[in-house]
C-alpha cells in the first residue's frame, strides 16, 4: 500500500505519505512501514528550499529516520543572450534492507546506509533555448550488501558463497549535460 497526498499552498506544497510493505520469501515474512513529509517553500523570487524526513520501520533493522534538504538559488535572471542562472545544492541520507535471504545466510548483515552531498549550476543561453548544467556530487556509502563466491561459509552452502557488508564505499565526481530547444517541436 502506498498513499500520498499534496497540500498547495501560496508559496509552497506539502506532501505526506505512508508506505506499508509485507515482503515473503526463502521462509520468511517482513513487515515494512514508512512515513514521510516534505515541504517546498519559496522565500523569494529567487530561494526556494525543500526539507523532509522519512522515518522508516522495517521488520529487519528497526526504526529509522533519514533527513533531506535542499536550496535554489536562481543568481540572476535572463535576457536574450546570457539566460538565468541556478544555483543548487542538495544533502540526504538513505537506507536500505538486505533482500530476503536465509536468516542462515545472513544473521549478521546490517542495512545499507548512504549520504549524499551535491551542488550544481544551470546555466540557461539564447533566450533559454540552451541550458548547460554542472553537478559536484559526493557519495559516502556504508554496510553494502556483498556476496563473495567461493567464500567458505557452512550456514549457506547452497548458496556457493557468503553474503557479508562491505565497510566503506565512495563516489563522487561531477556530472555535466546539455541541452538544446532546436525548434519549438525538438
Amino acid at each position: 500500500f502506498v498513499g500520498q497526498e499534496t497540500y498547495l499552498f501560496h508559496k509552497g506544497t506539502v506532501t505526506a505519505g505512508y508506505e506499508n510493505e509485507v515482503e515473503n520469501g526463502s521462509g520468511q515474512t517482513r513487515h515494512n512501514q514508512a512515513g514521510y513529509v516534505e515541504v517546498h517553500y519559496q522565500f523569494t523570487r529567487r530561494l526556494t528550499a525543500i526539507v523532509g524526513g522519512r522515518e522508516e520501520d522495517n521488520g529487519f533493522f528497526g526504526t529509522r529516520g533519514v533527513p533531506r534538504v535542499g536550496v535554489s538559488y536562481a543568481l540572476r535572471d535572463g535576457n536574450e543572450v546570457l539566460g538565468a542562472t541556478r544555483l543548487r545544492a542538495s544533502y540526504g541520507q538513505g537506507i536500505k534492507e538486505p533482500g530476503i535471504l536465509p536468516t542462515d545466510c545472513s544473521p549478521q548483515l546490517r542495512p545499507e546506509q548512504s549520504t549524499t552531498v551535491d551542488a550544481g549550476i544551470d546555466q540557461f543561453l539564447a533566450a533559454d533555448r540552451l541550458r548547460l548544467s554542472v553537478t559536484f556530487f559526493h557519495n559516502d556509502f556504508r554496510d553494502i550488501t556483498s556476496f563473495a563466491f567461493g567464500a567458505d561459509d557452512e550456514n549457506c552452502p547452497a548458496y556457493g558463497g557468503s553474503y557479508f557488508n562491505t565497510d566503506k564505499a565512495r563516489a563522487y565526481g561531477v556530472n555535466s549535460s546539455f541541452e538544446a530547444k532546436v525548434t519549438r517541436w525538438l
